[in-house]
């Protein structure tokens, strides 16, 4: 395939388009991105050139000013393809940017009083009479209403109802299943539909779609106008002046709508960066450090007075202390949590016979009325979702974060079941049951899984949590 501003035989190049002509637009979009192909260009412009064109027909009506648009938006592609993402969105966001140009080639014809212009002598749409007046009705109103519906949804209705592609076609173009493309066109024209009958113009969503094919039809783009936009673009794409291939207002329309582009793009990421900044300067907020005049003042004062005796402190402030029992619950005398899991209510203190001295941490006290989780760092506690024996693997959904998160835990052939304090097979675990999977050190294998306590407040010992142990009653 020839690149951009390259002479091809005009028997070639048709050649070339009709073998391009079954790509997708992703791949004629990178094919253009990377060689400036013009041929790949060409068939972009004659696969939805009908849309663009008729998008401007409906919006300016003057038939000049519409095909300005209409070049103007095929130069703009030249200039920002690379910010289509995906690239399968071309249509979608042709559409867009013919309305946008549109909408300025409309106020720059205000502005030189050319909108009246030939207004009386433009011909309507070739729509059937008795759609006529409802299509008179809507069409101020449609592309305003199309442009703002969601981009899933637009471009499928984009794809289909104005371009009259099948599923399969816009499926391929979409890079979508073909069930997604009908039930995501399904809902933007219930959606479209919706917003119409808002504005006055009420119709069934399946006669919005005809009528929709019905005219897009007949905003066949004629070759005489092809020809040149392809070529403006080929030049364009090579950095060459494009001054004699399209007018002036083109070239005009062309930069107002790229520039407004770019301050759309730019007001987006001051947007993003002012957000950030605000959150940044609200962490700074709470932890930034003391200024220098107000370290100065905080020396300058003198050292605080001890508080009196006999002043009463807000028990809410500073917790009582019980005498023998740490401030926060940690083992003095090897940092270790005191995680025998009862609740301090019931005025138990590490009654598993666990010595402190030893490190050990209690194990047993997964009881699920006080909320305590098992901290020997090595086990998933959570509810089995799935067993599969073939497999040999349990499915356990776990609390991580907050949130439910799915875990696919191997178990080896001899590793230990435990259901109901007793030792059992994977097969006895039930689906819904509340277990603990207990890892090796490395957090890689499991050494054993365990039916955990049941609401009663019964411990994984088999007794129960009202005060005893595996010592005995206290």
């Amino acid at each position: 395939m020839g690149t951009m501003g390259g002479v091809i035989p005009q028997i070639s190049r048709a050649l070339l388009v009709q073998d391009a002509d079954g790509w997708t637009d992703a791949r004629l979009l990178e094919c253009f991105l990377a060689t400036h192909d013009e041929t790949a260009f060409e068939v972009l412009v004659r696969r939805h050139g009908s849309m663009v064109l008729g998008v401007c027909h409906r919006i300016l009506r003057n038939p000049q000013d519409a095909e300005d648009a209409f070049q103007a938006t095929f130069l703009v592609l030249v200039r920002k393809a690379d910010s289509i993402v995906p690239r399968g969105m071309v249509g979608n966001w042709l559409y867009g940017v013919a309305y946008q140009t549109a909408l300025k080639a409309r106020a720059m014809a205000d502005k030189r009083g050319a909108r009246e212009r030939q207004v009386m002598d433009t011909p309507e749409p070739a729509v059937a009479e008795t759609d006529e007046a409802l299509w008179r009705e809507l069409r101020p109103i449609i592309d305003e209403e199309l442009s703002r519906l969601p981009a899933k949804y637009r471009a499928p209705l984009v794809l289909c109802d104005i371009e009259e592609k099948t599923y399969k076609e816009a499926a391929e173009q979409l890079g979508w299943p073909e069930g997604t493309v009908a039930g995501r066109l399904s809902r933007a024209r219930a959606m479209l539909a919706a917003r119409l009958a808002r504005r006055g113009g009420g119709l069934p969503a399946v006669a919005l779609a005809a009528l929709l094919t019905h005219n897009a039809a007949s905003a066949a783009v004629p070759g005489a106008l092809v020809v040149p936009t392809v070529k403006a673009a080929a030049l364009a794409a090579t950095g060459q002046a494009t001054a004699g291939a399209v007018s002036a207002n083109v070239l005009a329309l062309t930069e107002g709508v790229v520039r407004a582009m770019m301050l759309t793009q730019l007001k987006i990421a001051t947007v993003v960066l002012l957000g950030a900044c605000l959150v940044v300067s609200g962490m700074g907020f709470g932890f930034s450090p003391a200024t220098a005049e107000g370290q100065e003042k905080k020396v300058a004062q003198p050292p605080a007075q001890p508080q009196p005796k006999d002043k009463k402190v807000d028990p809410k402030v500073v917790p009582p202390v019980v005498p023998g029992v740490p401030k926060n619950d940690n083992d003095e005398k090897n940092g270790q949590n005191n995680q025998n899991g009862n609740d301090e209510k019931n005025g138990n203190n590490n009654q598993n016979g666990n010595d402190e001295k030893n490190g050990n941490n209690n194990q047993n006290g997964n009881d699920e009325k006080n909320g305590q989780n098992n901290q020997n760092g090595n086990d998933e506690q959570g509810v089995v979702k799935a067993i599969n024996q073939d497999a040999n693997t349990v499915t356990v959904v776990v609390n991580q974060k907050g949130k439910p998160v799915e875990k696919v835990f191997a178990l080896p052939k001899d590793v230990p079941v435990t259901v109901a304090g007793k030792a059992a097979k994977l097969g006895d675990l039930k689906v819904g049951m509340k277990v603990g999977v207990t890892l090796d050190k490395d957090k890689k294998g499991v050494v054993g899984i365990k039916q955990m306590n049941e609401p009663n407040g019964q411990n994984n010992n088999g007794n129960n949590g009202n005060g005893q142990n595996g010592n005995g009653q206290k």
